[in-house]
């Protein structure tokens, strides 16, 4: 193996753990059922669907979500295949099959002739190479298509919307002729700088989406689909953890950190290797005391052009990472310690400051999306559900961005059929359907 650089035990432990596991994986893979990997759901929890479920059925509780859900699952079908290989625009690679971004806040230098090497300008999204036949854009919709036509299934059982679901994955994921090679090695490149960076492994944080779809129409798909798609998910682990790129990021000090070590440990459970997911909370319990201060603040997105945006952000990064670490009874949740609980913090301070001007907005930030704190909030709710007063006052807040917009609103029309959070307010007809975990 060839390590790039120095790192801490734990991590040098995990990375070779980690090839071991990948190797014994991809040598075993039989179309067999006594070989398939006993995925789990990450991010969303199987309880709680459940028992939506039994609602909906029974009293067409959560019926306006779920019509919501399907009806983008509806849309969905008529999708062609998505896949890398449309993409016009080719990495330093000249491989098709090769993932290619360009770093969102990057220009053509107008004092340069050529434009190169290109210049950041933060916070604002240059539209180059982010068209609908982008290799970003196209994930994007695998993202959101795959998520709500596995969950329409899961609601419904109509076959219609898994087959759709696996039929995407497979071409993203397993079709000779489309599929995408498993490392992100060009993602977020700079023209005439970089051919890729580690900060571009950001733009995958939403796989863990797709890995609970793949899991949701399991009752559809065959042994083979399985074990193929757990392939290429076990060799993109093993490039996170071992290349220049991935420990670039892994070093990473503010919301890129965060994602990693979420998009990381969602894999592993997804494999079924609670080890090494052990082993990366250890790195997040360092991020929480590092990037948020006592008093919730979360300077490193604070000092961004967009504050408020990447304070919600990161903060949604840490929730779904404490959220999944409950499954292998690590808490994030009291880090550093039960009397200073740092995630809670951080969720009261956004709230606290909706209309502190001080924080926000920010230069390239024209107004607030209040959408955003909404599935944070959500995460939140539900590991304090046994604490009366914390409960309380995250209903509070969460009544409070209802009534700030209408994305709000809609954005908790959604997000309650797949947490299991009473809201009565019907979607608004004339807002965008947002995925609730973005």
């Amino acid at each position: 193996m060839n390590i790039f650089i120095k790192r801490p035990l734990t991590l040098l432990a995990l990375m070779l753990v980690c090839m071991c596991a990948s190797t014994q994986q991809t040598e075993s893979v039989e179309n067999t059922e006594a070989n398939k990997i006993p995925n789990n759901l990450i991010l969303l929890k199987k309880t709680d669907l459940e028992s939506v479920k039994a609602a909906y059925e029974n009293e067409g509780t959560y019926g306006s979500s779920i019509a919501l859900i399907v009806d983008e699952a509806d849309k969905a079908l008529k999708l062609e295949t998505l896949s890398v290989t449309t993409n016009p625009e080719l990495p330093a690679s000249n491989d098709k099959h090769d993932y290619f971004s360009v770093g969102p806040y990057w220009w053509p230098d107008p004092k340069s002739k050529n434009g190169l090497p290109w210049i950041n300008r933060d916070g604002e999204t240059n539209p180059t190479f982010r068209g609908l036949d982008s290799d970003n854009k196209q994930f994007q919709i695998l993202v959101a298509a795959t998520h709500d036509l596995s969950l329409a299934y899961y609601f419904t059982q109509d076959e219609r919307y898994a087959q759709k679901a696996h039929r995407l994955i497979h071409g993203w994921f397993i079709d000779p002729e489309t599929k995408m090679n498993p490392h992100l090695n060009f993602a977020q490149s700079i023209p005439g700088k970089v051919a890729g960076r580690g900060i571009g492994i950001i733009e995958f944080r939403n796989l863990l989406k797709v890995l609970d779809a793949a899991v949701l129409i399991q009752p559809y798909t065959d042994a083979k689909f399985e074990e193929q798609f757990n392939e290429w998910v076990t060799i993109l682990f093993a490039w996170l953890l071992e290349s220049q790129n991935g420990q670039d990021e892994a070093r990473m000090h503010n919301n890129h950190g965060t994602f990693y070590d979420a998009l990381v440990t969602g894999i592993a459970l997804h494999l079924d290797y609670p080890e090494i997911a052990k082993k990366l909370t250890a790195l997040t319990k360092q991020r929480i005391s590092a990037q948020i201060e006592d008093d919730g603040q979360q300077p490193h997105e604070l000092t961004r052009t967009r504050p408020f945006n990447y304070t919600a952000f990161n903060l949604n990064g840490f929730t779904s990472m404490a959220r999944m670490s409950k499954l292998i009874d690590v808490d994030l949740w009291k880090q550093p310690s039960g009397s200073d609980e740092r995630i809670l913090k951080a969720l009261t301070f956004a709230f606290e400051n909706l209309d502190n001007t001080k924080f926000w907005p920010g230069k390239q930030e024209k107004y607030i999306d209040y959408y955003k704190l909404v599935a944070p909030a959500l995460f939140v709710r539900l590991a304090y559900a046994d604490n009366a007063a914390v409960s309380a006052q995250i209903d509070a807040f969460i009544i409070k961005l209802a009534t700030r917009s209408k994305q709000a609103q809609h954005q908790l029309a959604v997000c309650s059929a797949l947490f299991n959070y009473p809201y009565s307010t019907s979607p608004s007809s004339d807002v965008n359907y947002r995925s609730c975990i973005y």
